[in-house]
């Protein structure tokens, strides 16, 4: 008897229609339920991107706030620094920046003379 109850009822189209409609709604439903939208996960990614932009800007503030005093030291256009001072941040810097060789060795010229 089940089964004749079972085979009646899949073959009606009605019931396929309203079951198949009842499953639909049912996964729409659930993934609304534990999906985020699409606003909210475009916000949680510009808030990422947002921090993590304002970290590298912040160390290349610090990075070039650091370069930028040890240059001071090895050009010192006032003569404050004591000459091993200024050799040792020149060579601070020639560890940092090779590619500008010709630069340092204009200030070193400075330094020894």
């Amino acid at each position: 008897m089940e089964k004749e109850k079972s085979k009646r009822l899949s073959e009606n189209p009605k019931f396929l229609i309203t079951a198949t409609l009842l499953m639909f709604a049912a996964i729409i439903g659930f993934m609304q339920l534990t999906q985020k939208s699409h606003d909210e996960l475009v916000k949680e990614a510009q808030e990422r991107y947002d921090k993590e932009k304002a970290e590298k800007i912040a160390e290349e503030k610090k990075h070039t706030a650091e370069m930028q005093k040890l240059v001071d030291v090895a050009v010192d256009a006032f003569n404050v620094y004591s000459e091993d001072e200024r050799k040792e941040d020149l060579e601070e810097l020639e560890k940092n920046y090779p590619e500008l060789s010709d630069k340092w060795d204009e200030v070193r010229q400075n330094i020894y003379r």
